[in-house]
């Protein structure tokens, strides 16, 4: 993958996030291309191998337990998630990861961090979080009110998904068209019956 100026940016802060909290992450560089967040170690996706995603995940768990609120570890928690998951098959393990993920980096912000790297990275996790329910399928989804659970949940998370993904065009104009390809208008792919009728 491809560093340009903006991923030079992108390590600064990232350099200057765990310097600030006296905070040591090894081995992961993050680039911002295109409108895309990833990092350099790892496969031809960027995805990193299960021995760099455990070491990575370990060591922000341990910081995580010491300060809830490291944004650092918030930040890299949510990314490494994201990327060990990215164009994979969805499973339930891959909801509960991107979830956790989407939990970390809205800390993140609520803590305080506002940069355009974080803001692509929130914008495809929810993205990634309403992608798990498109494939949803009704043998394995029969009783209705966990239809209609499924589907609330995929609703939100498009909502939001479009939502940053429209605030980035704004942000980040240069890369506006990346952004809105990635504004859904999908449906949830299963029926849901009223059952108030």
């Amino acid at each position: 993958m491809k560093i340009g100026s903006i991923a030079l940016v992108v390590l600064c802060k990232c350099a200057l996030w765990v310097n600030a909290q006296e905070t040591k992450f090894t081995n992961v560089t993050v680039s911002l291309d295109g409108g895309r967040i990833g990092i350099v170690e790892g496969d031809f996706m960027g995805r990193p191998n299960d021995e760099l995603y455990n070491k990575i995940l370990d060591s922000t768990a341990t910081v995580l337990k010491q300060d809830s609120l490291n944004t650092g570890a918030l930040f890299l928690t949510a990314l490494l998630k994201s990327q060990y998951y990215l164009m994979r098959p969805s499973t339930d393990e891959q909801l509960v990861a991107l979830e956790e993920s989407s939990v970390a980096i809205d800390s993140a912000f609520a803590k305080g961090i506002d940069d355009l790297t974080s803001k692509v990275l929130r914008a495809r996790i929810y993205y990634q979080l309403m992608s798990c329910f498109i494939a949803d399928e009704g043998w394995r989804y029969e009783r209705p009110a966990v239809r209609r659970e499924r589907k609330t949940r995929f609703e939100r998370y498009q909502a939001l998904s479009n939502k940053y993904h429209g605030e980035l065009e704004t942000l980040d104009p240069a890369n506006a068209h990346d952004y809105r390809k990635r504004i859904s208008n999908a449906s949830y792919p299963l029926k849901v019956v009223d059952e108030t009728l």
